[in-house]
């Protein structure tokens, strides 16, 4: 699977679950995860979720209130995967 068909297999799967289905309904899944919320964050409302495929590690970061983004997706390679690719010395 290429890179492109994963991130949208993975963006696709947040919207059915519904934390960007709309901003209400991400508001109520962050609600019943106080766990995730970020402390130390510019604001008290913002949660962090991590999840991985085989290739890659996501972070999704979720503001649900107005007036600003309301989510960020950021996507690593899994470390495991980098030393798989570094050459051998």
């Amino acid at each position: 699977m290429t890179f492109r068909a994963e991130l949208d297999a993975v963006v696709q799967n947040l919207k059915e679950q519904g934390l960007l289905q709309s901003r209400s309904r991400m508001h109520h899944l962050c609600m019943l995860h106080p766990e995730a919320r970020l402390s130390g964050a510019w604001h008290s409302g913002v949660y962090g979720f991590c999840f991985q495929t085989e290739h890659h590690r996501y972070y999704l970061r979720c503001f649900p209130h107005a007036g600003d983004y309301n989510f960020y997706l950021y996507c690593y390679v899994r470390p495991e995967r980098l030393s798989e690719r570094s050459p051998e010395r």
